[in-house]
């Protein structure tokens, strides 16, 4: 009876110990590690706006990071990319691509004040699709909006750089090949964002 009730009390003990261990480091991913230069994680604000003859595209892209180690981010993402297409007369064609999703950066050097430093990157994660067409109704010639939506996957990776204008904020670049997945169909290109990113 003793033996069986000190072996009750040891595994309790071990998945008490388990537990705290596996609490101790979710949270340690949530406040972060120490980067190179002792920031816990990172914020980043892109975005592009091509604008064509017919089509607007405008592309918003943020995270929220965490480093897990000097050199390593693991981030939350969010990216939104709004086009227009507008041929002319009545004629309209608005898309919303928004994904959310999660991320990892990992720099190809030590961040530091006034150095520009190379870093590769990628995300994933689920896209959401919506978009309207407004076109003539061929009977009565009056405008007529059709609706639609969806859900697929996305990805993205590529490469880019940060340059630190001060100690915690960089101006970065990216050049990434992104691939959209939705109801069998997919799409891919290059997408090419500017924007800064501030370190905590």
């Amino acid at each position: 009876m003793k033996k069986s009730m000190a072996a009750v009390a040891m595994l309790s003990m071990f998945v008490a110990g388990s537990a705290m261990a596996e609490e101790s480091m979710f949270a340690s991913l949530l406040k972060g590690g120490k980067s190179a230069g002792g920031y816990a994680g990172e914020r980043t604000l892109m975005g592009v706006i091509d604008i064509g003859d017919t089509t607007t595209t405008g592309t918003v892209f943020l995270s929220e990071g965490r480093y897990i180690d000097a050199k390593t981010v693991i981030s939350f993402v969010l990216m939104d990319t709004l086009s227009v297409t507008d041929s002319g007369g009545r004629n309209e064609v608005v898309s919303n691509f928004m994904t959310i999703g999660v991320g990892a950066k990992y720099y190809l050097g030590e961040p530091a004040k006034s150095a520009t430093v190379p870093f590769v990157l990628g995300n994933a994660g689920i896209l959401f699709m919506s978009s309207s067409i407004t076109r003539p109704d061929p009977f009565t010639n009056i405008p007529v909006t059709t609706d639609s939506s969806n859900t697929g996957f996305s990805i993205q990776g590529g490469g880019g750089f940060a340059h630190f204008v001060t100690e915690e904020v960089s101006l970065d670049g990216t050049a990434q090949v992104y691939s959209y997945s939705i109801s069998g169909a997919s799409t891919s290109g290059v997408r090419l964002n500017v924007g800064l990113t501030a370190r905590f």
